[in-house]
């Protein structure tokens, strides 16, 4: 595999890089010469927000050179669905197992817990209202749950305060269920952290769509977004199973999603891509128009989507009054 930089810092082929230095089954490896490489990977999507129509990647060197050979890792909120690779975010409705592959996030980080025997709260949340599935979570009452709102507070950014992590590390330990609802994307990276933690997390997100991998029947509760008001109970009658579920959380981890295995598994799954005989690059729906024609596809996606979340965030201050 070699990767293409696109030149936006801070860029995620540093941190894909040091997953490979880490990566501790050694059967793909790095290649600084695209031209022998099986796959070009494009690998920092999230960090052009702005680009209608992906003119930075149409016009890289590499992609003009090998776009048979191009892939993408794309964890955007709202990705557009023409192009092959790894995804992390792509709703249930659009994905394409043809051409793409449901990942988690390429770098995951084991919280920093305290150790407890035996959590005491049946579940906690503790977020913001991204998303108005999060409004309805944060409404949630039980005698035995921690629920607050932490809107504002963005627990990776440099200038947050460590009393609001470590209350997050605290909650996360005493608690034998974790909520993990969507946000602005179908994904939560609180999912995985709950995972390493050895909590059991529940999904409450009826777009996402799970990585391969884990038996996640064995190591999650998933639950539909539209019946919250029955979770409180159905959580009650499954706290005897909890210790069963518990036991898988921590290896599933360490064996899909722990960071000196995460480069394998995303190579493997652009390796199965290849394997199936997937071309790189834009799909026939994109090759087949003019440029201005496929930017214009991709501008009305875009617009959707974007479009569909300011509706739902008009949705959730509606509920809020």
């Amino acid at each position: 595999m070699h990767l293409a930089d696109i030149g936006v810092s801070p860029s995620a082929t540093e941190g894909f890089c040091r997953l490979a230095e880490l990566d501790r089954h050694g059967e793909h490896r790095l290649s600084a010469d695209a031209g022998a490489a099986d796959v070009v990977l494009f690998s920092d999507l999230h960090l052009l927000p702005h680009d209608i129509g992906l003119r930075t990647l149409r016009r890289h060197e590499l992609y003009r050179r090998f776009p048979e050979k191009c892939f993408v890792y794309d964890e955007r909120d709202h990705p557009w669905s023409n192009l092959p690779g790894l995804y992390v975010s792509m709703p249930g409705r659009t994905f394409d197992d043809r051409r793409q592959v449901a990942s988690a996030y390429y770098v995951l980080i084991r919280p920093a817990v305290p150790e407890v025997a035996l959590p005491q709260h049946l579940f906690s949340f503790l977020g913001s209202r991204s998303h108005p599935l999060r409004s309805k979570v944060l409404d949630l009452h039980h005698s035995r749950a921690v629920i607050e709102d932490t809107t504002g507070f963005v627990f990776y950014a440099a200038a947050s305060d460590d009393q609001h992590r470590e209350r997050y590390a605290t909650v996360l330990a005493d608690s034998k269920f974790v909520l993990c609802p969507r946000g602005a994307g179908t994904a939560s990276i609180r999912l995985f952290e709950t995972l390493a933690a050895g909590r059991v997390p529940v999904i409450l997100s009826d777009g996402w769509v799970p990585p391969p991998g884990p038996d996640w029947d064995a190591i999650s509760v998933r639950w539909p977004e539209d019946d919250l008001a029955g979770l409180p109970a159905h959580l009650e009658s499954r706290e005897t199973q909890w210790p069963q579920l518990a036991t898988g959380t921590r290896a599933a981890f360490d064996t899909w999603f722990a960071q000196d295995v995460s480069w394998h598994r995303l190579a493997e799954g652009l390796a199965s891509l290849v394997s199936a005989g997937v071309v790189g690059g834009f799909g026939p729906s994109v090759l087949n128009r003019p440029r201005w024609e496929a930017e214009l596809v991709h501008a009305r996606w875009c617009t959707r989507s974007h479009l569909r979340s300011a509706v739902n965030a008009l949705g959730g201050l509606g509920s809020r009054k």
